[in-house]
């Protein structure tokens, strides 16, 4: 169909936030909360989580409100995990509270 195309650039989803963004000055200084609500731990989620966590030396919170139906029940049944596995990542400020929701 599109024989002829080619991609404007090479994108790699896994590398996006690290090669394409660095080190942001907020995450050095100022940004020491975040909050994620209706996570699922789908798609670009927990690659962001990372590099936050990897990279947010100011970082003080991160609240990870997991998605929920309108019964309150969890919507997406793996996402807890996906949000456990988060805490693993190797923190670099000494002062950050993850907390899963």
């Amino acid at each position: 169909m599109l024989k002829d195309y080619e991609e404007p650039f090479y994108f790699n989803l896994t590398r996006f936030w690290s090669d394409f963004l660095g080190d942001c000055e907020c995450l050095r200084s100022s940004l020491e909360e975040v909050k994620i609500d209706g996570y699922t731990g789908l798609g670009n989620e927990n690659l962001l989580l990372e590099y936050l966590i990897i990279r947010g030396y100011a970082l003080k919170s991160i609240s990870i409100i997991l998605l929920r139906d309108d019964s309150g029940r969890i919507v997406t049944s793996h996402s807890r995990q996906y949000a456990k596995n988060i805490l693993r990542v190797k923190r670099t400020s000494r002062d950050l509270r993850i907390t899963i929701c």
